[in-house]
This record gives C-alpha cells, structure tokens and sequence, in this order.
C-alpha cells in the first residue's frame, strides 16, 4: 500500500513477499510385542519464524517512514512440543474356544489413537516496538481416537464388525468467536492488573472466577456452533471379498 504525503490516496497492489520458516526436529519409536501389541510414539519439536520482504507499506511523507519498519520485522513464535502415537491390541484369530467353528475369543482388535500438541505462545499485538510485545499461552490441543473390531473368516469371505468412537473425551477445541477482538479483550491474562488479571489462555472459552458460574468470556450468541469436533460413535461392518 503506497499512502501519498497528506494520507488522500492509497493506492494498494498484491505482491507475494511474506514468508515463514518452521524448523524441528521429530524422532519416533516404534515396537511390536509378539502377535498381540504393537505401537509407536512419535514426538516432534518446531520453532517457526515469518514476516515479510521489503514493506508492506509505504509513505510519502518522511515523518511516517519510520512506521515502514513495522512491516520488515521478523516474528520468531517459542518452540511447540507436539507428541502422537497408537497402540494395538489385538487377538490371534485361531485363539480361544470355538463356538459355531469360530474362535469366539480371537481376531478381536482395540486401537488407541493419541495427539497432544503444545498451544506455545502467540503474540497480541504486534505493531509494538520489540520492548512492548506481549506474548500470552494458548491453549494445547488434544484428541482421542478408539477402534473396537472383531474379525470373523468365512470360507470365502472375510466379515468384520467394528465401533468407532472419535474425539473420545469431548474435547471442545479452539472457540470461533464472532468478534475475535472483543475475545481477546474479555479474557483474563496474567500480565494484566486489577480486576482484568487473571490466568487465560488464548482458546479459554469458560471462566468460573466469579463464584456464580457466570461467564464473562465475549463468545457472542452463537455459542452452540463454535466447536465443531463433538464426540462421535460410529458403528459398521466390514467385508472383504
């Protein structure tokens, strides 16, 4: 955006001149016990960084110029640890008694499907000279995944019944509030005095501070569809040919 001397025109353009950078490392291990475990875990650690080439605006008038550096500085977000993993448990077909010449007790399978990645840190406001940002935590995020399947052979075909639950501990996620600033502003973060000081993080969406259950966090009247990942039970049947 180019802003002429006495700010009357602005003349804007796209240019494709912003960039990040995410960097880490991951490691994982991986195990199977025998016919009846098997399982990994994999852990990762990220640090990104963006910002933008040259400046996102311009001034003609000289007193301003100095707001262009804003815009060429780089934003280095604090490291996040994030961590996955799966374990199966799961029965050898032919184990167990036979009832109607099938093993009633085999070809059973239980997967437990983990993630747990660390909020870190995001910064409110950050056209502040690098003296006065404020960084504030963010809520970490979290998933439970269950599959509960029993396998049964025929001579021919392969029949299979299985229950799916996702999102097993209704987890609610990150709220979308209608007016994000009016949010921000609402929650209680520990930087802040008085009455406004408190211990939210970014993605808090209820607050029981007062005594009365009363929520004072700006989610706006749409509250019933923010959170988009409810829990969910599947059940189905499988077969192979």
């Amino acid at each position: 955006t180019i802003i002429n001397y006495d700010e009357t025109v602005r003349v804007s353009t796209e240019a494709n001149t912003r960039y990040r950078d995410i960097r880490g490392f991951e490691i994982r291990f991986e195990r199977r016990y025998g016919a009846w475990f098997y399982g990994w875990i994999q852990g990762e650690y990220l640090v990104t960084s963006r910002g933008l080439t040259g400046f996102g605006t311009i001034y003609e008038n000289p007193q301003d110029a100095e707001l262009q550096a804003n815009d060429a500085r780089q934003f280095n977000s604090p490291g996040r640890l994030g961590l996955r993993g799966l374990i199966t448990f799961q029965t050898p077909r032919d184990w167990g008694p036979m009832v109607l010449d099938h093993h009633i007790l085999g070809g059973w399978r239980l997967n437990w499907n983990q993630y747990w990645q660390q909020g870190g840190q995001q910064l409110l406001n950050s056209d502040a000279p690098l003296t006065q940002q404020i960084w504030v935590d963010v809520i970490n995020s979290q998933n439970t995944d269950i599959l509960l399947e029993k396998v049964i052979d025929f001579p021919d075909v392969r029949f299979s019944v299985y229950m799916q639950v996702k999102n097993l501990f209704n987890w609610k996620g990150f709220p979308n509030p209608q007016d994000y600033q009016a949010y921000i502003e609402s929650l209680h973060f520990p930087y802040e005095t008085g009455e406004q000081h408190g211990n939210d993080k970014i993605g808090t969406a209820w607050r029981d501070d007062n005594g009365d259950g009363k929520n004072d966090i700006a989610l706006g009247w749409n509250y019933w569809d923010q959170f988009i990942n409810p829990r969910s039970v599947f059940f189905g049947v499988r077969v192979n040919l």
